[in-house]
């Protein structure tokens, strides 16, 4: 998420403006205008670390970013992408004319954060239900501290994640990709890497710094290992076994290919516990285990009617969608 500007919306304080001409507006290629409104609204405003306070329908009710707002008046309708500020008497509108707003009214400003956003890390509008990637090799970690953001603490919350055990392994990561500064939820690997993840208007982002490998967490005298594809998936067994940290020594891979690079930390247990997930790269996985002579336990039976440990966690408490 874009974290400029943060402390300007953070204190409520009234930005003034004035439409630019429109022959502004003209030295726009209108279809790039057209694909710049289908970026999600509520997208724009998490960039900015603005989210809503209640739902209504289709439509979510937020604090007005532009002055102190006791009762929240700043209404967006999901079915259009359109959004109303009842406290100003303005009419409201699109994403263009917002962003022209939060850009002091200059419309070049707003078409050029627009574009970074679009040709970033955030998802535009039409691409809901998907995951977005962004290759590790342009993040760089710019600041890391305690998870305290409301809105990675929901987004945590999201994936039936307690946010108390959270913050035992997590941390928040402010990061910039491509000169723009975002923040997420930080998993940190052996060698100092991370794994990031956030969620926009319901779309997973995923991303990953350099140097990326596994996260070991040793305990004395363990003669089994668990092994799990992913941190949610790991946070995900711990809450399900009711466990503040695991009772064997466990190894997260944060990505399958580096399952060859385990399998020597593998091989000095007696037992070797398989948390992977329930598709066909977890299944060739497990089969890697099993011919490279290690003591096998397939754990995925646990969660067999579903994709992975966090999907049959959430669907378990009923604290999340299942897609």
């Amino acid at each position: 998420m874009d974290v400029d500007n943060v402390n300007n919306v953070a204190n409520n304080k009234t930005i003034f403006f004035s439409i630019q001409p429109n022959k502004e507006k003209e030295m726009v290629n209108q279809d790039k205008i057209q694909a710049l409104k289908q970026i999600s609204i509520v997208a724009y405003l998490e960039t900015k670390c603005i989210t809503y306070h209640s739902k209504r329908g289709n439509t979510l009710l937020f604090s007005s970013p532009f002055r102190d707002d006791s009762t929240p008046s700043f209404y967006v309708y999901l079915n259009d992408n359109k959004y109303h500020d009842f406290g100003s008497g303005e009419s409201g509108g699109d994403i263009i004319q917002l962003a022209t707003k939060f850009n002091n009214g200059s419309f070049t400003k707003a078409i050029t954060e627009l574009e970074n956003m679009n040709l970033g890390i955030t998802p535009a509008f039409s691409f809901a239900g998907q995951t977005k990637s962004i290759s590790h090799s342009i993040v760089e970690i710019i600041e890391e501290k305690p998870l305290q953001h409301n809105a990675l603490l929901n987004y945590l919350q999201s994936r039936s994640i307690d946010v108390s055990l959270g913050r035992l392994y997590l941390k928040e990561v402010i990061y910039e990709v491509k000169g723009k500064r975002w923040f997420g939820i930080g998993f940190m690997n052996d060698s100092g890497g991370y794994e990031i993840r956030n969620s926009i208007n319901g779309i997973d982002i995923k991303t990953s710094t350099k140097p990326k490998t596994i996260r070991t967490i040793e305990i004395s005298g363990s003669k089994s290992v668990n092994v799990f594809e992913g941190f949610f998936d790991f946070l995900s067994a711990l809450s399900y076994f009711q466990l503040s940290k695991p009772n064997y020594s466990t190894i997260i891979l944060n990505t399958l290919s580096l399952l060859p690079k385990a399998i020597t930390t593998l091989s000095v247990f007696q037992r070797v516990n398989c948390f992977f997930d329930n598709d066909e790269a977890g299944k060739k996985a497990f089969h890697k285990c099993k011919e490279a002579d290690l003591n096998v336990f397939d754990r995925s039976v646990i969660y067999s009617d579903f994709k992975d440990f966090n999907e049959f966690y959430c669907k378990r408490t009923k604290s999340c969608e299942i897609k």
